[in-house]
């Protein structure tokens, strides 16, 4: 991560970084969606790591608004992200959806094998988030959510949890601590 610029480095310590490989071969195709880039660490990882095949793709949605209080944006946030993007070992198999998620997903009409979701920390965000990339996650898929147990209080987690109960013959946990992996069986 060297080659990258960042003012925060949560992402340096993620979960998904140390684990993803167990259950992702990186050589594979792989149609990646990623919820909330910021300055581009986690895209980076993943196309890095996960775009080999020549066939690979990342979307990465986020609309830097720079009104969102709960977000450490910047004016200089989107341009880090972009240079980062382009200091990647794949730029051009990224796309780059400069919006909110859920105008993305009116919209969408690609699966994805892997989404990874760091958007809004709202409760009604966190579901429509999940909800939206079950839509669009494909059997086998893994969904993974930053911040399971952030926050000052259980609300993420909890939130998370209401999505977990009501699909819980559908996914199974691949991963639970500070981030939550879910793989989808049906």
């Amino acid at each position: 991560m060297e080659k990258y610029s960042y003012t925060h480095g949560w992402f340096l310590n993620s979960e998904i970084r140390h684990n993803l490989m167990k259950f992702v071969n990186p050589f594979e195709k792989h149609t990646i969606l990623e919820i909330g880039s910021y300055e581009g660490l986690s895209s980076c990882f993943l196309i890095d790591n996960f775009l080999h095949h020549s066939n690979s793709t990342l979307t990465c949605v986020d609309p830097f608004d720079l009104a969102d209080s709960t977000t450490p944006l910047t004016s200089s946030t989107k341009s880090t992200f972009l240079l980062n993007l382009s200091r990647s070992k794949y730029p051009e198999k990224v796309s780059f959806e400069n919006t909110y998620s859920n105008d993305f997903f009116k919209r969408n009409e690609t699966f994805f094998d892997i989404i990874y979701i760091d958007g809004s920390h709202l409760p009604v965000d966190i579901l429509f988030d999940m909800n939206n990339a079950d839509k669009y996650l494909l059997q086998g898929g893994i969904m993974w959510m930053d911040d399971y147990l952030g926050g000052s209080d259980t609300t993420i987690k909890d939130t998370m949890d209401i999505f977990l109960n009501e699909n819980k013959d559908r996914y199974t946990v691949i991963h639970s601590g500070y981030q939550l992996g879910l793989r989808k069986l049906i």
